[in-house]
Parts: C-alpha cells; structure tokens; sequence
C-alpha cells in the first residue's frame, strides 16, 4: 500500500485482534486466516494517523465483523453460497446459520475452498492447488440495555496448497481464533462507551518439499512452526463539551515465533547426514501502547489529533550458535512515540479540503530482528535478521480534495513521506547461503534516509437511465535519499476504469471493468529486483437478483488472456522468471439468505 508492505502495515480484526504468519515465507499471512464470511466491511486507512488501533506506520486494514441482530421473537437466519471457476478449478462454499432473540444473536458459520494447478496467459501450468477452511462460533448477548459479551472463535485448516516460488509446500496450518470483548454504553454525558477486549491467536504449521517432483532428490526438507499471539485493549469514549470527544485507552499484544527447519541430504558427500535449521530462534516481541484521539467539529472545520506511545520489548528465547557469532546483542527494548493531526475544510455543499500530518514510530518485526537465513521476500536471497536494528520513523504528509454532489464524487490525494532509518536489507557478499538454490544472504539493515510519495485519484459518476462509471488511479515513487537508488517493491502506475449499469429494478447489474498497469523500470538493484512489464486486463461481470434472497454472479476474468505478471509478484524457483497471473477464467457463484 503506496510502497509500505507487511510489518509496516497494521493488519488488525475488529481494531485489535490478529495473527502472524508461521511460516518466514508468508504462505500464511495474516488476512489468510481471516473468515470473511463473517466480515462486513474493510477499512483502509492510509497514512500513520489511525493510532487508536495500533502502530499504524504506513497505513492499517481494519476488518470489522458483521454486527449483531436482535428480535423480539425467536429468529432463525442463515446464508449459503458456492462458486466454481474454470480455470484453477476452484471450488468455494460457504455457510452460516444462527438464531437470535431480544437478548442474544448467535450462529455457526463455516467455508471451504479448494483449487487444482492454473494455466496462465502463456498457456503454461502455474501450480497453485490448496485447500482451505475455516469454521466457528459467534456468539452475542445483551444482558442489559447498555451492556454487551461478544464471543468470536475460529478454527482455520488448510493443506496441501502449492507455492511455486518457494521451496516448500504448505502440508497443514491449523489455526485457532479466540476474541472476548464486553461493550458498555453509561448513557452518561461525558462518559459515553467503554469496550474491552481480550484476544488469542495459534498456529500450527508445517511444510515441506515432500509434493515436489524432483529429479534428481537432492535432500528431504521440512519445517515445523508455531506462533502464538495474545494481547487486548480497553478505549474508552468521552465527551469533553459540545462537538468535541476523545477517545482514549491502552493496549497490549505478545508475539512470539518458532520453528526448526529438518535438511535430510539424499546425495552428496553429505548423504545420509541430517541438518536442523533455527528458523524463528523463539523469539518474541511484547509491545504496551497507551493512545488518545480527539476529534473537534467547528463550523465547517473538523479537527483530529491522535498522540501514541509504545514499548517494545524484544528477545529470543532459544538462540542459534551461528546467529550469536552474526550477531552479538539479542535483546532491544524501544520507546516509540507517534503523533498526527488532520483538519478537513468545508467550502460549502460539494467541496472539501484536508490536510494530515502525522510522525509514527515501529520497531523491527520478528522477521527483520530474528530471521535465521530463510528466504521471505520476493526473491530466493537468504535472510539473516538483525535484532539491534533502529526504529524506523515515518514523516507523512496528505492532501485530500473531494467533490462530492449526489451524481458525482471527485477525490484527488497527493501524500510524501520521508522515512529516517528506514529498515530495508542489503546483500552480504561475505556470507554464504544454506541452500545450493540460493543465490546468497541478504541482512536487514537501516538506511539513513528515504523518500516515498505519490498521488492517488478517481471519480464515480451516476450518467442516468441507470448508467454509471468510476475511474481510479494509484502512483508511487520510492527513493534512498542516500544513495539515490530506487527502494524495492514499489509497484507502478496502476490505471483502473469501470462502466456499468443498474437494470430492472436492481436486478440486473452489468459491469465492465479495464485495468491498465505501466512498465516498472525503476528497480532496486542491491535488493535483486527485477523489472516488469507493461499490461492491460479486461474482466466483464454479471450480477442477477432474479428472487430477493437469491444472487447469482458470473463473469470471465481476464477476457482477452493477457500474458502478464504483477510487478511485486514472485519468481518461480529454480526458474529465475517472475508468476504469471491466471490466464482467461469463467467464474459464477451463487447465493441464498433467509
């Protein structure tokens, strides 16, 4: 998101609540192990301003779940769907059912997906099957009028899903999701809400290259990994005087990582011997915040200031002899304080402006302090963490404009941020690789200074007789201030347009959307970036709402079978070339509430 990807980006359920990745290469990332069936919307908030729910560095994706129901009498509820595409084979189902009264709303919920190997626009195999599910309890009630218990757990499952561009394959993930939150609404003039919330994450994972078809076998790999997360937060919401309140509160959440990596050699002058990695080290990271947001509407001014303090504490509890000798200080505690305001100006009915300011403060994740030479970027490069790196400091600034009428939203957006200690890697010649496959180590480090910025824009537009069309755009420039070079994974100008149409009473939607994605020429060389090219994509969809609870979607996918690859995506392994996406893929799905 404009440059900042994964521990720079605060990925949280319900403003707290979220899991890491067991495995170093990401085959589950956080949003993986999200339900969205039980989701009802994301909130992307860009920039470091959104600190009530963390350390928001380069921006947060909030996922917020469905809210609860009530009625006076016994209610049953429930929804199903399923689809099926052609190409990749992919199968998904998904269902819930619940029951809810005056004083309760509680349901079941499930999914399942699954997919075999896809054909890309070449007309080549990308192999990419998984299979993948999740199931759990929602369970809400309102003992009194000002009080309400939400209880959320989750069990997720997945297994043999293929990654191309890594070593391994995903075998299991078993994971399990436990919130508790209590909300409380005084009703006071000051005090208006108070909500607590305690949560849990586990996840179980192994991989291993057990799927590939290798010849010669060169050796048996295999990981066992586990990360635990836990924590909670309490915010409070206040009513300092007429149009001004406040919303303040503290938090917490531990996470901790581990994983041994088994190298069992088949051939070679080693055959027959058997390595362990230390991929993880134990390590963990506990991190105490205390936050506060005030929000002011004056006039046709609205005013916000948000303040944030975090202590990051971090050690590994099971260190590896060879990350020692690399590595001399194991463990850091940091103090990060963030700090933003925004003011948004209205200039009469249509037309507003604003402008945000914030500094925000992170630490280096588990990955970047404690990663014992595994390959976790986009790349094959070994990783060899750096546990004294520097915090990472982020100064951002945005520019909002929107024109808004009831036919027509115009939104432009131009935000630059410079970044000091900027945590990135570099490669060490001086260090050799584990695996032959790997073309050498990269260390995280800290660059002095960097640079990004961009701009973002679009509209949408009612045309009438039921038409409308909508157009967005997103580019990012990124730069080393010290050495003038490109930062990594930046990806270029991304144009998107869309034409559609309302029919018959809502029942028909057509919609026809382009997406035209520049040539990425500015790479970042000491990061082992490749180039990318230039493509344009074209989907057609189709929504039917033939019965009021009956839904059905259907479409074709890259309709002219464009042979492309995103800019960020991987290379395969031992290949050297870049994934190509999915080739032309027929798709429909259909779905039923009541």
């Amino acid at each position: 998101m404009r440059g900042f990807k994964y521990d720079q980006l605060n990925v949280v359920i319900d403003g707290g609540m979220t899991a890491s990745a067991a495995c170093p290469n990401r085959m589950d990332p956080p949003t993986s192990q999200i339900a969205m069936n039980m989701i009802d919307r994301v909130e992307v908030l860009k920039g470091p301003y959104a600190l009530r729910y963390g350390n928001s560095f380069g921006g947060t994706i909030n996922f917020i779940s469905t809210e609860p129901g009530f009625s006076e009498t016994i209610t049953p509820y429930g929804r199903f769907s399923g689809s099926i595409e052609s190409n990749k084979a992919v199968y998904r189902s998904e269902i819930v059912a619940g029951l809810q009264n005056a004083y309760s709303d509680v349901s079941l919920f499930g999914s399942w997906s699954e997919s075999s190997a896809y054909v890309d626009g070449r007309g080549q195999r990308i192999n990419a099957a998984f299979e993948r599910g999740s199931y759990g309890l929602k369970a809400v009630v309102k003992p009194a009028s000002d009080h309400t218990m939400n209880l959320t757990l989750q069990r997720n499952i997945a297994r043999d899903t293929e990654f191309a561009a890594l070593p391994m394959d995903l075998i299991s993930d078993k994971t399990w999701l436990g919130n508790l939150s209590w909300n409380y609404l005084p009703g006071l003039e000051s005090l208006r809400a108070v909500e607590t919330t305690v949560w849990f994450s586990y996840v179980d994972h192994f991989m291993s290259n057990e799927l590939r078809e290798l010849n010669p076998r060169m050796s048996n790999n295999g990981t066992q990994a586990e990360t635990i997360n836990f924590g909670g937060r309490t915010e409070a919401e206040i009513n300092l005087a007429t149009n001004t309140r406040v919303f303040s509160g503290i938090d917490f959440r531990s996470e901790q990582a581990e994983g041994i990596r088994s190298r069992e050699m088949l051939m070679g002058p080693m055959a027959g011997n058997t390595f362990y990695d230390n991929a993880w080290q134990k390590s963990r990271i506990r991190q105490t915040g205390v936050f506060s947001e005030l929000q002011h509407q004056r006039d046709r001014f609205r005013y916000v200031v948000a303040a944030r303090l975090d202590v990051n504490v971090a050690e590994a509890l099971d260190p590896d002899d060879d990350f020692l000798a690399k590595n001399v200080d194991l463990s850091e505690m940091q103090i990060n304080p963030s700090v933003s305001a925004g003011v948004v100006r209205s200039w009469g009915n249509a037309f507003e402006t604003g402008v945000w300011v914030g500094r925000a403060s992170r630490s280096g994740s588990i990955t970047e302090r404690y990663i014992n030479q595994f390959p976790v970027g986009v790349d094959p490069y070994e990783m060899l963490g750096n546990p004294i790196l520097k915090s990472e400091v982020n100064h951002q600034i945005d520019l909002v404009s929107t024109w808004s009428t009831s036919s027509l939203r115009l939104e432009l957006n131009l935000f630059q941020s410079v970044i000091t200690n900027y945590i990135s890697s570099e490669i060490d010649p001086d260090l050799s690789p584990r695996m032959a496959m790997s073309p050498g180590v990269r260390r995280f480090t800290n660059l002095d200074k960097a640079y990004i910025g961009g701009v973002e824009g679009g509209f949408s537009q009612l045309l009438g007789a039921g038409l409308n069309h909508s157009f967005q755009m997103a580019w990012t420039y990124g730069e080393d201030l010290e050495t003038g070079e490109a930062l990594p994974e930046i990806a270029p100008l991304d144009v998107r347009y869309s034409f559609g149409a309302t029919l018959m009473n809502a029942r028909i939607l057509p919609e026809i959307t382009l997406r035209h994605v520049l040539a990425q020429k500015r790479i970042s060389e000491r990061f082992g970036e490749q180039e990318s090219e230039s493509f344009t994509r074209v989907d057609v969809n189709l929504t039917l709402l033939p019965l009021q609870k009956l839904r059905i979607t259907t479409g074709i996918q890259n309709l002219f079978d464009e042979a492309y690859f995103e800019h960020l995506n991987r290379a395969i392994t031992g290949v050297g070339e870049p994934i190509h996406e999915p080739g032309r893929n027929f798709y429909i799905t259909v779905g039923y509430s009541f």
